[in-house]
Formats: C-alpha cells, structure tokens, sequence
C-alpha cells in the first residue's frame, strides 16, 4: 500500500522542483489530506492518483502505446494497485504489464517529471461515471529490452520523437535527458 505521508513529501519536493505547477499540486495535496489511502484507489469514482511511465530509449524517442480504452495514442500508464509499495513502482509494474519492460530501465527523477489532472468520460462497459486522473508520470531511460505488448489494454505501440509529446512535458524531459 502507498503511504499518504511519503507522498506528500514527493509531492513537496515535485513543488520545490516545478514551481509552476504550484497551484496544480497544491489541489492535489489537499484531495489527497482529504481523501486519505482511498485517493490511490480506482474505485473513488471522484478521481484518483494513477502512475505513467515516460519511457525514453537511446535515440531519444519515446514509446507511445494505443489504449483501447481511451483510443488514444499514450504513455504507458495506469491505476495504482494495493501491492505497490511506491508510486514510481506502479508506474513500473503498470509499464510491464503494458509492454512486457521488465528490465533495461533507469529512473532518471526520483520525482516525477510532470503532473497532469485530466477527466476521464463515462464509461458505461466498466460502470463508471465521469472522473479526473492525477496521473503522476515518471521518466526512465530504456537501455535494452523487447516490448511485447497486453492486447487486453493497447492495441499498438511506437517510438515516437520528443516532440510528439505535448509541449510542457516534452521541453521537461529534454531538459533532464540533456542533449
């Protein structure tokens, strides 16, 4: 289970790291005080924290995956489960369930590299209504490895260049990934 307090402190050292996203993070801070342990589980059909993987290989291009879900081409990534021990280690099982990345991967932030709230529709297949993901999203190098994907979850996946990436979040992992 993820612990609230270690959360808070990441989450005071992600603000410290990205001044900018002050207001962002102090929204999630005060649902996450609020909300308590139930904030990292699905089942708050309110919203949620969920973890991403920003995966990033030796060209520098990074791998973007088709959720069927969503239709969308995304950064791996998904819901925390009780079994986690860290948020970054949910973004790792959620990219190894994705792609088959088990090894070859270095953390590069002991934070995460971006924060984004975003809604997720109604979903009447699943039973659920509207709700915001806080996706916490971690940035790893990718040395060596196969993706061999879920095709439960995606349908596809590419290695894309830095730019696919939205623009906030592609200029953050330029910055840490040097040139």
């Amino acid at each position: 289970m993820i612990d609230v307090d270690a959360t808070l402190l990441l989450l005071h050292d992600y603000r410290l790291r990205f001044p900018e996203d002050d207001a962002l993070v102090g929204e999630l801070i005060g649902k996450l005080r609020s909300n308590g342990t139930t904030f990292f589980n699905r089942a708050n059909d309110r919203g949620h924290i969920t973890c991403g993987a920003v995966l990033v290989d030796e060209q520098q291009r990074v791998l973007l995956i088709r959720h069927n879900t969503l239709d969308s081409w995304l950064t791996p990534g998904g819901h925390v489960e009780s079994s986690d021990k860290s948020l970054e280690q949910a973004a790792r099982r959620e990219l190894a369930e994705e792609t088959g990345i088990r090894n070859g991967l270095a953390a590069v932030l002991r934070t995460p590299v971006q924060i984004d709230r975003h809604t997720i529709p109604h979903n009447d297949r699943k039973g659920e209504g509207e709700h915001d993901h806080w996706d916490l999203r971690f940035l790893f190098k990718f040395t060596s490895g196969e993706v061999s994907l879920q095709f439960n979850e995606v349908s596809a996946y590419k290695w894309c260049a830095l730019s696919t990436l939205p623009r906030a979040l592609g200029r953050r992992v330029q910055a840490f990934l040097g040139p």
